[in-house]
C-alpha cells in the first residue's frame, strides 16, 4: 500500500507523461458520434483553394498543398476561379459601398455543398429544387468542376505524375489524425453536456411505414390491403475535422438523420459554443419531434412571443418549433457554463478559507465568491437575453426549469413534456422589461473591465516589477536548491520570507505548492502526509489567483494539472476534470503541462 501511495505520489509532483498509462476511450458512438473525415469535404474544400479560396488558414499543410495545386492543368484552375469569383458573397455598408463578405461566410455554401454530393469519383449531384436552401443552389455548379478536378492530373514532385484522387487518399490520412486528436476533447464536451442533462441521445427513430398489396386475383373487387411496419433509422452526429477550414470556425449541416459539425483545427470541443450547440441540437432536436403535440397545443401562445418580436422589428423565423428547440440549446449551453463556473468558484472559495484564520478572513471570502456568482450569473443573463432578441423566445423560461432539473437526477427527455405543459406566454412577455436593469447594469461592468484592461495593457504597469525580477530568480534557485536536498523546512521558510517582499508573485506561491508536494511524498504517516497535499493544495490555488497576463501561462497550466492530480489521488474526479480542462483550455505553451492534462483528462474519462 505505501509503496503504491508512493509511486502514485511521484506521479503527481514530478509531473513525467512517460509514467501515464493510455486508458480505456471514451466509447463516443454510444452517444451517436462519429469522428471521421469526409472525402466529399475534402474534395470540394481543396477545388476550392485551387480556385483562389482565402482561407486565412496559415498552416504548412495548407502552405505546401498550395504548391502543388499550382501545377494542376492551368484551364481548370482558370474555370474554377472564375467560378468561385463570379459567385462571391456581398454586402452593402451604411455608406453604400460594396464590401466583399468574410471568409466564413464565402465557404459556408461551399460546405453545405459537399454533404449533399454523392461519394467520389461520381459526386452525384441533388436535383435542382426550390427545397434545396437558396445558398446552395447558387453554387450547385460547382459540382461538375469538382468531379473534373479529382480525377486532375497534377504534379508534386519533379518527373511524379498522380491524380487528385490519390493526393485526396492521401489527406484522408492526415484529416483523420486531426480526428484522432479531437477525441479527448469532443468526448469532454459530450460527457459535461449529457451529464448536466442527466440524458442520453436518441440514436435511432423507428418510423411507421405504411404499404399497399393488391389481392392475388386481378379481378378481385376487395380493396388493396395495408400493412404497416416500423424501420429502424440511425441519427448520427459526425465531427468531421478539416484541415482547410477557415480559422475558428464550426458549419453545422442536418442531412436527413446525419448532423455534420466541420471543425476547424484551433477549435476546442469543451469550450467552442458553436460545437456544443450543435451537439445540443442533435440531442433536443429528437425530444422536440417526441413533444410535438405537447408544442402543437402552445403553439399560438408561442407564436404571440415570435409575433411581438417581430414587430419590435427583429428578424425572426416564424417556426414554432424551432424557436422551441434552439430556445432548449441555448439555456442548456448558457447554464451548463453557468453552472460549472459556479463551482469553479466555489471551490477556490473553499481552498482560500483554508488559508486563512480569522472569522473577518472568512466572511471576506464568502462576500467575495457572492460577488462572483452574481458576476456568472450577469454573464448568463446577457447569454439569454441576445437569444431571445434573436427569436428563441423560450429560453428564459427553459433556463428556470433547467435550474430545478440540475442535480435532480432527472433525465431531460422524461422532464420536457411536463416543461411544456407549464409554459405561461403572459409571463415571458415580460422577461426583457423585468431583466432590462441587471442586464444593464452587466453590459456597463463588461465594459469596464475591458477597458480597464485596455488601459493597463497601454499603460505598462508591470514595468516597475521587471527591475526586481533579476534578484527574485536568483532566490527562487536558491530555494529549488533546498528543495532539491530535502531541506523542505528551509526552503518553505525561506520562501515565505520571500513572499513577504514580493507580495502577491506567484511563482512564490507555485514554489511553496511544490515544497508541500514533494515533501508530501516522503511523509510516512497518512495524517501527515494529507495535511502536506491540503497545504499544497493551498498555493497552488493561491498561485491561480496571482497569476496574469501571458507571462505566467506556463505556470497556470503547470497549477491546474498539479491541483488535478491532487484531486485524483483524493477521488474528487469532477473537480480534477475541470482542473485537468483548465490547463487544456490554456493550450500548448511553452514549459506548460498540455500533454499532462490531456492524459489526465483521458484517464477520468475511462472511469
Amino acid at each position: 500500500m505505501k509503496k503504491h501511495l508512493f509511486f502514485f505520489l511521484l506521479l503527481c509532483f514530478a509531473a513525467n507523461p512517460a509514467l501515464a498509462q493510455t486508458p480505456k476511450a471514451f466509447d463516443l458512438s454510444e452517444f451517436g458520434i462519429k469522428i471521421q473525415p469526409d472525402a466529399r469535404l475534402i474534395s470540394v474544400m481543396t477545388a476550392l483553394e485551387a480556385a483562389g479560396f482565402e482561407s486565412r488558414q496559415n498552416s504548412v499543410f495548407r502552405t505546401e498543398l498550395q504548391n502543388d495545386l499550382k501545377t494542376i492543368d492551368p484551364d481548370l484552375q482558370r474555370r474554377l476561379r472564375a467560378f468561385y469569383e463570379r459567385n462571391k458573397i456581398y454586402s452593402k455598408s451604411e455608406s453604400g459601398q460594396r464590401i466583399e463578405a468574410p471568409p466564413s461566410e464565402q465557404a459556408a455554401r461551399y460546405v453545405s455543398l459537399a454533404y449533399a454530393l454523392g461519394q467520389p469519383p461520381d459526386f452525384l449531384t441533388p436535383a435542382r429544387s426550390t427545397e434545396l436552401p437558396a445558398g446552395l443552389l447558387e453554387v450547385l455548379d460547382f459540382a461538375p468542376l469538382v468531379k473534373e478536378f479529382y480525377s486532375a492530373q497534377f504534379e508534386p514532385e519533379p518527373k511524379r505524375i498522380m491524380r487528385l484522387s490519390e493526393k485526396v487518399s492521401d489527406l484522408l490520412i492526415q484529416y483523420k489524425a486531426f480526428g484522432d486528436q479531437l477525441r479527448p476533447e469532443v468526448s469532454t464536451m459530450v460527457r459535461e453536456l449529457t451529464s448536466f442533462l442527466n440524458t442520453r441521445p436518441q440514436t435511432v427513430y423507428f418510423e411507421r411505414i405504411t404499404t399497399k398489396a393488391q389481392p392475388a386475383k386481378e379481378k378481385s373487387k376487395k380493396p388493396a390491403m395495408q400493412t404497416v411496419e416500423m424501420r429502424e433509422r440511425a441519427r448520427n452526429f459526425y465531427v468531421v475535422p478539416d484541415l482547410l477550414a477557415v480559422p475558428g470556425t464550426v458549419k453545422l449541416r442536418v442531412i436527413g438523420d446525419d448532423y455534420y459539425a466541420t471543425v476547424a483545427t484551433d477549435v476546442k470541443p469543451p469550450e467552442s459554443s458553436e460545437l456544443r450547440r450543435a451537439y445540443l441540437q442533435y440531442l433536443i432536436d429528437a425530444l422536440v419531434f417526441k413533444n410535438a403535440k405537447e408544442i402543437t397545443v402552445q403553439k399560438e401562445a408561442i407564436r404571440t412571443l415570435l409575433d411581438d418580436l417581430s414587430k419590435s422589428g427583429a428578424t425572426v423565423s416564424p417556426d414554432v418549433y424551432l424557436a422551441v428547440a434552439r430556445s432548449l440549446v441555448v439555456a442548456a449551453d448558457a447554464k451548463q457554463i453557468e453552472s460549472e463556473k459556479i463551482a469553479e468558484v466555489t471551490n477556490e472559495a473553499r481552498a482560500k478559507i483554508v488559508q486563512v484564520k480569522t472569522e473577518l478572513e472568512k466572511a471576506t471570502v464568502r462576500a467575495n465568491l457572492d460577488q462572483a456568482k452574481k458576476a456568472i450569473e450577469k454573464e448568463t443573463l446577457l447569454t439569454l437575453s441576445e437569444a431571445y432578441s434573436d427569436g428563441a423566445v423560450l429560453v428564459f423560461f427553459f433556463a428556470d426549469r433547467l435550474r430545478g432539473l440540475e442535480g435532480s437526477g432527472f433525465d431531460v427527455a422524461s422532464s420536457l413534456t411536463d416543461m411544456i405543459q407549464t409554459f405561461d406566454a403572459a409571463k415571458e412577455k415580460a422577461r426583457l422589461k423585468e431583466t432590462e436593469i441587471v442586464r444593464n447594469q452587466a453590459l456597463a461592468e463588461l465594459a469596464a473591465r475591458r477597458s480597464k484592461r485596455g488601459e493597463e495593457k497601454n499603460a505598462g504597469v508591470d514595468s516597475a516589477v521587471e527591475s526586481k525580477d533579476d534578484e527574485l530568480v536568483k532566490n527562487l534557485r536558491e530555494a529549488e536548491q533546498m528543495i532539491n536536498l530535502r531541506d523542505y523546512d528551509k526552503a518553505e521558510n525561506r520562501l515565505k520570507e520571500l513572499l513577504n517582499v514580493y507580495k502577491g508573485e506567484p511563482r512564490i506561491f507555485f514554489a511553496l505548492a511544490r515544497t508541500a508536494g514533494k515533501s508530501a511524498t516522503e511523509a510516512i504517516d497518512e495524517a501527515v502526509r494529507d495535511e502536506r497535499l491540503k497545504k499544497a493544495e493551498a498555493f497552488y490555488r493561491g498561485a491561480i489567483d496571482a497569476a496574469a497576463g501571458e507571462d505566467y501561462k506556463y505556470l497556470l497550466s503547470q497549477a491546474h494539472v498539479a491541483l488535478g492530480r491532487i484531486y485524483e489521488f483524493y477521488d474528487r474526479n469532477d473537480e480534477a476534470l475541470k482542473a485537468y480542462q483548465a490547463a487544456i483550455t490554456i493550450g500548448e505553451v511553452k514549459g506548460g503541462a498540455y500533454t499532462e492534462a490531456q492524459a489526465g483528462k483521458a484517464r477520468l474519462m475511462s472511469k
